[in-house]
Formats: C-alpha cells, structure tokens, sequence
C-alpha cells in the first residue's frame, strides 16, 4: 500500500489506497472486522496496472470502521 500519495485515507467518507506490485496480476481484497472470530471475506478484485499500481476504493467503510484489509495474488 502506498502511503505517500493522493489516494491514501478518507475520500468522501470512504477509505481509499493504492495497490502496489507486479503488473497484470490480478489480485483478491479481503476484509474482516475482527482477527480473534470470524473470516476473511472478499471485497472486490483488481488487477495491478502496467504502471504497477491499483487503486482500490472501499465503499462500505464508513459503516465498518474497525476493518482489516488483505490482499492475496489470484
């Protein structure tokens, strides 16, 4: 994750970032609320870019603000 840039944080109420890594590799999003119970549950999935670069947006995250985010190469 890219911390440097302009889409790193809130945007609009929602939790934005940008994905780096190897180009066209697609990539899974996983969430999850709580490391101790439950399980990880797909978000979305992206492909890195030519540029190396994704950005992913998540559009539920004002309403889940205690999340964790994982990424899995697919």
């Amino acid at each position: 994750i890219l911390t440097e840039d302009n889409h790193f944080g809130l945007q609009a109420g929602r939790l934005e970032f940008t994905i780096e890594g190897a180009a066209d590799i697609p990539v899974a999003v996983e969430v999850r609320e709580d490391l101790t119970v439950g399980h990880w549950t797909a978000v979305t999935n992206l492909i890195i870019g030519v540029n190396g670069t994704t950005q992913f947006l998540d559009p539920d995250s004002a309403d889940h603000p205690f999340r964790m985010y994982r990424f899995r190469a697919e």
